[in-house]
């Protein structure tokens, strides 16, 4: 989204799902570290819809419900570049012209008065992190499939990195061992 629109926000709310928040303590918002992280790489305050507080709420949901009765119902799509391709073109033709119900303007006349601060040169590193011990015999699981190393990290943990794409990276004390590429899974089992 940030680079859709070109920058990044001083505030963005989200709803209370657990890639954000683990929960509250005393009513204060307990980030996920994750989270907290991506926010601060980013440099925007997060903030959360209050619970049991359907005006907030409402706000996010029905962006989401006017995306999926009006974009998402009827597209088809073979990958995430291609969906975010049709997805921003539908933005730019369409949703982003259409005044807003409560404003009367249509959002994109409105993003000058937002004054975006500058996108970081390089985007966060959003891969899913998972670590697995490498057993006797060089194997591991990842997702239900068996997967082969060199013995020599047997009994060692690595990090599998699995980017949206599929892309998977394996690491082993911070320095890259493996890549496999999703479509030529040369060194899984279980398609053997």
């Amino acid at each position: 989204s940030f680079k859709y629109f070109g920058g990044v926000p001083k505030k963005v709310l989200f709803d209370n799902m657990k890639t954000v928040t683990d929960g509250r303590e005393q009513g204060v918002v307990k980030w996920n570290q994750r989270f907290s992280e991506f926010a601060s790489y980013y440099g925007f305050i997060p903030k959360v819809c209050r619970p049991y507080r359907a005006q907030t709420k409402g706000k996010v949901e029905r962006a989401i419900q006017y995306i999926m009765d009006h974009f998402y119902v009827g597209t088809s799509f073979e990958s995430i570049e291609e969906l975010n391709f049709l997805l921003h073109r539908w933005l730019d033709q369409v949703a982003n012209r259409k005044p807003n119900a409560t404003t009367g303007i249509p959002p994109q006349e409105r993003w000058a008065e937002e004054q975006l601060k500058p996108l970081p040169l390089k985007d966060y590193d959003t891969s899913y992190l998972s670590y697995r011990k490498v057993h006797w015999d060089g194997s591991f699981s990842y997702k239900g499939e068996q997967w082969l190393l060199s013995a020599e990290y047997a009994g060692k943990e690595i990090l599998v990195k699995e980017r949206l794409n599929g892309d998977i990276r394996l690491y082993f004390r911070g320095e890259e061992i493996s890549h496999v590429d999703q479509q030529k899974k040369v060194i899984s089992f279980a398609e053997k």
